[in-house]
């Protein structure tokens, strides 16, 4: 009886301790934000809205050199740098067109664990 009772205590106070450590460790590891970024804006101007379906669209646009390729001018879709197409609806209400230079987002993590670098389209006229 006395050897079960020491080995019910000894195993209570392992675990005690290893979840008091666990605790420890997820204070010590940021999982996100809140994160800070730098941010350096091109111009991107679109060059084709690909229809997916009857509701969303691929947009195209090209960049100047310099900005992902070093030598040439470079495309890019949406859908790649967002994972997500264009709402024909958004298409009407920012009368998004062929032709128009919109902007081009290229942010590097400053501080927090969020990710390192983020690229967007901001459908804003690029000035």
């Amino acid at each position: 009886y006395m050897k079960q009772h020491y080995f019910l205590l000894t195993l209570l106070l392992i675990l005690a301790v290893a979840c008091r450590q666990e605790k420890k460790k997820s204070k010590r590891i940021l999982d996100g934000g809140p994160c800070t970024y730098r941010q350096v804006s091109y111009p991107a101007k679109l060059i084709k809205l690909v229809p997916v379906n009857g509701e969303e669209f691929d947009a195209f646009f090209e960049l100047k050199p310099g900005v992902r390729s070093s030598d040439k001018n470079d495309t890019v879709s949406h859908y790649a740098l967002t994972n997500k197409y264009v709402s024909a609806k958004k298409i009407k209400a920012y009368k998004i067109e062929e032709g128009k230079v919109y902007r081009y987002n290229d942010s590097y993590i400053v501080s927090g664990m969020c990710n390192p670098h983020v690229m967007t389209i901001r459908f804003e006229i690029y000035k």
